[in-house]
């Protein structure tokens, strides 16, 4: 470290006495009022001295106040940005219970229709439980032996066939798909009117079994029930060939089906009680007589 010498002691000493002096001549003259003229030069040289640092003080508040302000619209704004956030995904929210609300009521509708163009007594079941196993293909609905239900009853929906009813409680019962490995509905080709027998295979899928070698069936060709035995009525849609096998050592073919229905979604279902009844084929109650 570099010591100051005696004569820059001196120098320094001289500057701050002479400071100190023309400091006290400067307020001396200010306020006794007299030696105006003759103080005219104390308070220009003052004036020189101490308004470059007067100009850096009032630049160096300006700053902070424009830093302050900066800071000031800068949370300003990120509390609006955040309040935005909230708003978008409280919209964002209602939307998606608009559109689940708007899916659910054109499934209704279409349940509606289907009901109207159908002459059949149908119960409307929602969906409740599907069984998660990958062997068995049954879902549960919320309708069971109080609402009439019984074993043996056709499952459809607006789409086509759903399966029949496996097992009934007192509120709830059991479906068997038709696209599981235990499900057989007979069937016939729409087109062609070649009959045949719609069985679950492994894994869920559909197939035609007992196809007579020859048949006249085509891929998309659409597949409905035949109305023969107890199960189902004619005329519902259960699929569309996607594939025929065609072998010309045997005497049965095999095809493949898309199903009308995707089992995975479906949530409203009719299970169809027996056919509309006229007044006078009513009981006294109300009700369509079993057979």
């Amino acid at each position: 470290m570099l010591i100051p010498s005696i004569q820059e002691r001196k120098t320094w000493l001289v500057f701050l006495i002479s400071l100190l002096v023309g400091l006290n001549l400067y307020f001396n003259f200010s306020y006794t009022g007299g030696l105006e003229g003759r103080a005219k030069w104390i308070d220009q040289a003052f004036l020189q001295v101490f308004s470059p640092i007067q100009y850096g003080v009032a630049q160096t508040k300006i700053g902070l106040r424009s830093s302050l302000f900066v800071v000031k619209e800068m949370w300003s704004a990120r509390e609006e940005n955040q309040e935005l956030r909230f708003r978008l995904s409280e919209l964002s929210l209602r939307l998606q219970q608009q559109g689940e609300i708007e899916a659910e009521n054109t499934r209704l509708r279409e349940l509606l229709e289907f009901r109207e163009r159908q002459p059949m007594e149908y119960l409307v079941a929602r969906v409740i439980a599907k069984d998660p196993s990958a062997f068995f293909k049954t879902v549960m609905i919320d309708r069971g032996r109080e609402s009439g239900v019984e074993e043996g009853m056709p499952v459809v929906s607006a789409e086509g066939v759903v399966g029949r009813i496996q097992a009934v409680g007192p509120l709830s019962s059991r479906v068997l798909l038709i696209n599981d490995v235990n499900s057989r509905v007979d069937a016939v080709i729409q087109r062609s009117r070649a009959r045949t027998i719609v069985a679950g295979g492994l894994g869920g899928t559909l197939n035609l079994r007992f196809l007579p070698r020859r048949q006249d069936i085509r891929v998309d060709d659409l597949v409905v029930t035949s109305g023969l035995g107890e199960s189902f009525p004619a005329g519902f849609r259960i699929g569309w060939v996607s594939e025929v096998k065609r072998d010309p050592n045997v005497v049965l073919e095999e095809a493949k089906i898309r199903a009308a229905v995707n089992f995975d979604s479906v949530e409203e279902v009719f299970v169809i009680r027996g056919r509309q009844q006229s007044q006078e084929g009513l009981n006294v109650d109300g009700a369509a007589p079993r057979n």
